[in-house]
């Protein structure tokens, strides 16, 4: 059982991903993994990482940051 939820949990980061890749804010599942420069196994892999390697990616950007 544990297999099906770690399966399923990286095949929705990796659609997730996907998606991202088709927008000026891609990102991708290498740099998920290696989030602050700390390697990790995709089946670690938390929605927090995933969701705050993305964000770290986007503010990032100067055309995000120049309203602030």
């Amino acid at each position: 059982m544990y297999q099906k939820i770690v399966k399923s949990k990286i095949f929705s980061y990796q659609k997730l991903l996907d998606i991202r890749a088709n927008s000026r804010y891609d990102i991708t599942l290498d740099e998920v993994l290696n989030y602050d420069d700390i390697p990790r196994k995709s089946e670690v892999v938390e929605n927090k990482t995933f969701l705050t390697s993305w964000l770290k990616k986007v503010i990032q950007k100067p055309e995000v940051m120049q309203n602030y």
